[in-house]
């Protein structure tokens, strides 16, 4: 029977119940993270609490054995695993915010469990699995993170700024196998837990978020990219699945206003679209447009003011990081921007997330499409 998984922040105490072997008996204290199943049919197979007041689970995925794998940040021990692998990391809770990831089997029994931190912040954002690994990426102002040198050739630096990017790489059963820091002078951050993926066919990590630096390691490589941001914008990393070098980092620029700024919040990999990224901004993006696709090279006003008003992004690359299609999505009127805050491909499509404030009237507009019948189609709100 089909289960899909589902993680959410509760404030109520309630007894767990379910057939997944390892799930807590005992409610815990109010304002936890919970983690359930729910089945093809809508049933509830699992339900569980995970931790203690203080464990924020920020995202998930399943690895090819179908096990659910957890990942987020706690300012507070982890639940003890009754018998973890032989080689698992079992590091403790380092102080302030560490990140942590979490693996259960297929019977939802708790397999392994780490933090990952030391004395400063160290949150973890997002997670996702490989083909036979599993990467966890977040933010670390810990100069000494544990660390793991990886293969030959691997991308493997210190933390450079006030706070970098850190990305962890575990095998199946735990055990720590690379890490970096990826960062410059200033602060980087990952730009939600939709802000990494993998690469099904070759492994390739992606990952994207803000960046206030002028001199991260930028890679140009084939195809496009920008080696001269400003301090505002964001950027786009991949690595190597063989060996986990640094292959491509550029910046998507920002601005240097308070008010002039790009930020990325989600990656998605496929074989047909190539690499696309999603979010939102005031600044310019790298603009693409031919004939027969959604365009939109400019910002409109906020209504009743001059200022720039922010709208969704999106832009997508090749399998050689050529621009394919670039376009600010969004409306005209209203007093607040246009949000892209989620993005899924399948197959030759594009699935775009978001909020908007602008109603499709004689005073606002904002580009709605009406498929054919029976797709949804909400004309006015």
């Amino acid at each position: 029977m089909t289960t899909c998984s589902w993680l959410g922040l509760t404030w109520s105490e309630f007894y767990t119940y379910g057939a997944g072997a390892g799930s807590n008996e005992i409610p815990s204290p109010t304002g936890v993270y919970t983690v359930a199943g729910v089945n093809q049919n809508g049933f509830i197979d699992w339900c569980t609490y995970f931790g203690a007041l203080g464990v924020a689970i920020l995202s998930m995925d399943h690895d090819p054995l179908g096990r659910l794998v957890v990942a987020g940040q706690t300012t507070v021990d982890l639940p003890i695993e009754i018998a973890p692998p032989s080689l698992a990391e079992q590091y403790p809770y380092g102080g302030s915010v560490d990140a942590f990831i979490a693996v259960f089997d297929n019977s939802e029994a708790l397999l392994w469990a780490t933090c990952y931190g030391m004395q400063g912040n160290d949150g973890g954002a997002t997670v996702r699995a490989t083909n036979n690994t599993f990467v966890l990426a977040g933010f670390s102002n810990s100069p000494n993170l544990p660390g793991a040198p990886g293969p030959s050739g691997a991308y493997h630096e210190p933390l450079v700024g006030g706070s970098d990017v850190f990305l962890a790489e575990f095998d199946m059963n735990g055990h720590l196998v690379w890490t970096t820091y990826l960062g410059g002078s200033g602060t980087e951050g990952v730009g939600s837990s939709q802000a990494l993926d993998i690469t099904p066919t070759t492994n390739n990590i992606y990952i994207t978020g803000r960046t206030t630096s002028q001199d991260l390691d930028y890679r140009d490589g084939p195809g496009w990219y920008d080696d001269t941001p400003t301090d505002n914008g964001s950027y786009i990393a991949e690595f190597s699945g063989e060996n986990r070098d640094l292959l491509w980092l550029t910046a998507v620029d920002g601005g240097t206003g308070f008010e002039d700024y790009t930020e990325l919040v989600a990656i998605r990999v496929s074989p047909d679209l190539g690499v696309c990224v999603a979010g939102f901004g005031s600044y310019a993006i790298p603009y693409m447009n031919f004939p027969g696709v959604y365009s939109k090279s400019e910002i409109y006003p906020n209504e009743g003011t001059s200022l720039p008003n922010e709208d969704g992004v999106y832009i997508r690359f090749g399998s050689a990081h050529e621009l394919l299609h670039g376009t600010y999505f969004g409306g005209d009127g209203g007093m607040s921007g246009d949000l892209i805050k989620s993005l899924s491909l399948l197959r030759n499509s594009a699935y775009l997330v978001g909020q908007t404030a602008k109603a499709n009237n004689v005073n606002t507009f904002f580009p709605l499409y009406q498929a054919a019948f029976p797709a949804w189609w909400q004309p006015a709100w």
